[in-house]
């Protein structure tokens, strides 16, 4: 094609360089008569010069291509486009390991309403009422707040119907002050047990639950049940 090209350009300049040259002869045709006969001899050369032209139009346009200044400047500003793509990543990376720490330690639920001492009172408690006076203070103190535990447990979710608690089945319970804290204790419900910590608080004398936090976790596999010394429940409790 670029062959093509070439050849078929020569007629054209041919032309207009003749008309060129015999407007030339016509003006200095009475003082250049023996010269009329050059035109024809330098046709050669002249068709040498177009073609040495069209090799230089040629390579004109090629020129502006070779825009190197402006390829250079392109790459560096895509550098930062990759740094700031590695940022998005660490983030979300250490998102997800934020959010798994979170659920690990929920809040505690804070009772609103306290209901041992009301259960104690029912003429059906006669004889717990009997078997606390019987208890040293501090273990009278631990069967209370778990009484207390499970009618929270219960109010909190009727779904549970807690009829046995065990507040130091994964850990020993901890006086402060007058507040009691069981953070490994276990209660039973329809025959499966689960974890639960709770925080009591109770008056100076150890009579009366006045302050409740809890929390309920996990349902406690059957095979530890044993090992942590929770009854196994066989039988429905009523």
């Amino acid at each position: 094609m670029i062959e093509r090209m070439r050849h078929g350009a020569r007629p054209a300049d041919d032309r207009t360089i003749w008309w060129a040259l015999a407007l030339a002869l016509a003006l200095h045709a009475f003082a250049f008569t023996a010269l009329s006969r050059l035109p024809q001899k330098e046709m050669p050369p002249l068709g040498d010069v177009d073609s040495i032209k069209v090799e230089i139009l040629a390579g004109v346009p090629e020129k502006p291509k070779q825009a190197l200044p402006a390829v250079e400047a392109r790459q560096p500003k895509a550098e930062p486009q990759r740094e700031d793509l590695t940022a998005p990543e660490k983030s979300t990376a250490e998102r997800p390991a934020l959010a798994r720490r979170a659920p690990q330690t929920p809040a505690m639920v804070r009772a609103q309403k306290l209901y041992s001492a009301g259960i104690l009172a029912s003429p059906r408690s006669r004889q717990v009422r009997k078997g606390l006076t019987q208890l040293d203070p501090e273990e009278r103190v631990v069967q209370l707040c778990n009484l207390e535990a499970m009618e929270q447990v219960h109010r909190w979710k009727p779904d549970f119907n807690p009829d046995f608690l065990v507040a130091y089945a994964f850990s020993g319970v901890r006086f402060s002050g007058e507040t009691l804290k069981a953070n490994g204790g276990a209660f039973r419900s329809r025959r499966q047990w689960f974890r639960v910590a709770y925080s009591c608080t109770h008056t100076p004398d150890r009579n009366t639950i006045v302050g409740f936090d809890f929390r309920v976790g996990d349902a406690i596999p059957p095979e530890q049940w044993q090992d942590l010394g929770l009854p196994i429940a066989d039988t429905a409790a009523n």
